[in-house]
């Protein structure tokens, strides 16, 4: 685990401060940990009251499993150290780390939202998902990503604090959507933040598949017994 000082391996140096989310951070971490939860639990009541076949039990339990490594990595303490040489990030397992004579600049975006944030006519649930999540990176001199922290774990006073630690200077953003900052800095935005709606997809597919699945454990109940 990474999630104190004294877990710090001496290959990345002296420690010198340690940087935790604020608590006001765990109101985005629930939110991120919802579906996986829904999911969870409907899974296992359905394994409780409905005791269906090996294989379904068996797929069941694995999506249970990745779901609570899913919600821990979420809700599990994080941490951010800064040694006398590295800036760290603690992950489930081990460190992220870069180098910190290799990191020329910070961006701090306080609101990074998704593509077409900025659309009217949406529902009061979409547009307080839209409001976006702060975000920081730590980049190279040649303008590439060494280190990231997400806002939906991060809160956007820490990760000033944690920036102004590092590089005297930052890059600021108060609030912009993936696809412009993909174009003025170019390298940060990942593939999957460029295309949520294929992500959206993927999961909306599995969620249908279980929903399949659960109407077919009720609707012929002989055929997923054991």
């Amino acid at each position: 685990m990474a999630e104190h000082l004294k877990d710090v391996p001496e290959k990345y140096g002296r420690p010198v401060e340690g940087f935790h989310p604020r608590l006001q951070s765990y109101g985005r971490r629930f939110l991120a940990v919802v579906p996986a939860t829904i999911l969870s639990v409907v899974l296992v009541l359905l394994l409780v009251y409905r005791r269906p076949a090996i294989p379904f039990v068996a797929l069941s339990l694995a999506v249970i499993a990745v779901s609570l490594v899913i919600a821990y990595s979420y809700l599990r303490p994080a941490i951010a150290v800064l040694t006398d040489t590295h800036v760290l990030r603690g992950r489930m397992i081990g460190w992220s780390a870069a180098r910190r004579e290799d990191v020329a600049d910070t961006v701090f975006v306080e609101r990074l939202q998704p593509r077409g944030a900025g659309a009217e006519g949406q529902g009061a649930l979409a547009r307080f998902r839209k409001r976006g999540v702060p975000a920081l990176w730590f980049v190279d001199a040649e303008g590439k990503p060494a280190l990231r922290f997400d806002g939906r774990v991060w809160d956007a006073k820490t990760l000033q604090a944690l920036s102004s630690r590092v590089t005297p200077q930052t890059t600021r953003y108060s609030r912009i959507e993936v696809d412009e900052l993909a174009r003025r800095q170019p390298g940060l935005i990942g593939w999957q933040e460029l295309h949520p709606r294929l992500r959206s997809g993927l999961l909306t597919g599995a969620l249908v598949l279980v929903l399949a699945l659960i109407a077919a454990v009720n609707l012929w109940p002989e055929y997923f017994r054991l």
